[in-house]
């Protein structure tokens, strides 16, 4: 072997280790505070679920049952479901459509009908948290979708002092791989329309218990 492939196969052997180390390592961290928060009774973080909606039901069916399976391992939280997204061709929401699959839980759950698209996805939830003054946000949508979401999410929210993690569903769909390639390049003037409508609204905080 080359001496050059040989470093950058030692290099890479040498990365995969560390990352192997660190990802032990955070996951030793979360579990002693797991354990410490039983222990000691504190009361847990608030973590707010928004779970993006999809006109179509396969698709949305995958991302709240990801979004289920997921939180099923932490029974411990204390969760918001937030279930975005407005009617496209059915006669109830995608947030009710979703509202159903999620059925009677313990947790508070929000209904937000009013998004059109992505971008007011994100700008009608900003509100939410503007309001709420929420810390931890989990962002459930699908794998094809995360990119452009992401974009949407950064340039909406800006510097913000949220913690955000992102959970991804994995409904195969090679349209919509493709779909998003022509949907990207929208990214600016979604969100300068969803903005807008974000500063012309209020949030009617629809909790349901």
């Amino acid at each position: 072997m080359p001496s050059t492939q040989y470093n950058e196969y030692v290099n890479d052997q040498v990365y995969k280790k560390t990352v192997c180390i660190r990802t032990k390592i955070y996951l030793l961290c979360f579990t002693l505070l797991l354990v410490l928060t039983r222990s000691f009774d504190f009361e847990p973080d608030t973590v707010v679920v928004l779970v993006l909606g999809c006109h179509i039901p396969e698709i949305q069916n995958d991302r709240i049952n990801t979004a289920i399976e997921y939180f099923t391992n932490y029974p411990n939280l204390d969760l918001v479901w937030y279930l975005s997204g407005g009617k496209e061709k059915y006669q109830i929401s995608e947030a009710i459509a979703m509202k159903e699959k999620l059925g009677t839980c313990n947790h508070k759950i929000h209904l937000d009908e009013r998004p059109t698209n992505t971008a007011e996805n994100f700008a009608y939830f900003k509100s939410y948290i503007e309001t709420t003054k929420v810390e931890n946000v989990f962002v459930v949508t699908s794998d094809f979708h995360h990119n452009r979401a992401n974009i949407m999410l950064t340039k909406i929210f800006g510097d913000t002092d949220v913690h955000i993690e992102w959970i991804l569903g994995n409904s195969p769909c090679p349209s919509c791989w493709r779909d998003e390639d022509l949907h990207i390049k929208n990214v600016e003037n979604d969100v300068a329309v969803a903005l807008e409508k974000y500063r012309s609204s209020t949030d009617p905080q629809e909790i349901l218990i």
